[in-house]
């Protein structure tokens, strides 16, 4: 077991560090091209906007952005006055988490670290918000739900955004681009969500994208997201099947 556990941190660590090298080597400039805060750019994604209202007003909070690959959802965290600590198992994601901020002015509000999710160093109690987003697929669940109640104050909250297991197109895309992929990652089954939730307290989850599943938003999500809308409101059992679920838990 510590073998495959090994092997699969020096998998994900050499993909995400050759991620990150390849846009440090690629971008000029990395300051954001815009001055929105956490609220105003989540409210603006679909499967982000409920995050919000989740977790309410985050200034003067500790917040851990698990996972946190570039760091993008660090810095607009920062922007909007909390404390924030970054952390990822890819050492080449944290120097382009510290670029980031150096060049956005936001250094001396994110503190970033190199650790696997499985195993943190952070104190017990210590974090008000934990956020995780495409990233619990790629670790032990129930070993991550540990660690995050673990870190969590009481009452604290954890939201994650997950690739959805029985999205059929999600699974074809898959399929055709393992390059893409780590070796051990896998989408998130309905027996991962519980294994993650019987951690906590009280639990939440939600389901989206169905028709539309790309990352980015352009002209036509607006479409799909009406399309997505209206199977919602006719055949609510549909969106089980959408490519993205949110999970939020208490402590």
């Amino acid at each position: 077991m510590n073998d495959i556990k090994n092997d699969r941190y020096e998998n994900e660590i050499t993909f995400f560090d050759n991620k990150s090298e390849e846009i440090l080597r690629r971008k000029k400039k990395f300051t954001l091209k815009n001055t929105k805060n956490y609220e105003v750019l989540f409210s603006d994604i679909v499967q982000l906007k409920h995050v919000v209202k989740f977790f309410g007003k985050i200034e003067g909070k500790r917040i851990l952005d698990l996972c946190c690959g570039e760091g993008w959802a660090s810095l607009y965290f920062a922007r909007s006055g909390a404390s924030v600590y970054s952390c990822d198992i890819s050492p080449k994601s944290i120097d382009l988490v510290n670029k980031y901020a150096d060049a956005n002015g936001l250094r001396e509000k994110i503190i970033a670290g190199v650790m696997p999710a499985e195993n943190l160093t952070y104190e017990d109690n210590f974090f008000d918000y934990v956020f995780m987003n495409a990233a619990l697929h790629h670790c032990d669940v129930e070993k991550v739900a540990t660690e995050i109640k673990r870190i969590l104050r009481s009452g604290g909250k954890a939201a994650l955004i997950e690739d959805n297991a029985y999205h059929p197109i999600l699974n074809i895309y898959r399929y055709f681009t393992k390059n893409k992929h780590t070796k051990y990652e896998k989408s998130i089954t309905r027996e991962d969500v519980i294994v993650f939730c019987n951690k906590f307290s009280s639990h939440e989850i939600s389901y989206h994208r169905l028709f539309n599943i790309f990352d980015n938003e352009k002209f036509y999500t607006n479409i799909l997201n009406s399309m997505d809308e209206l199977v919602i409101n006719k055949y609510p059992k549909c969106m089980k099947y959408g490519r993205l679920i949110d999970i939020f838990v208490v402590k």
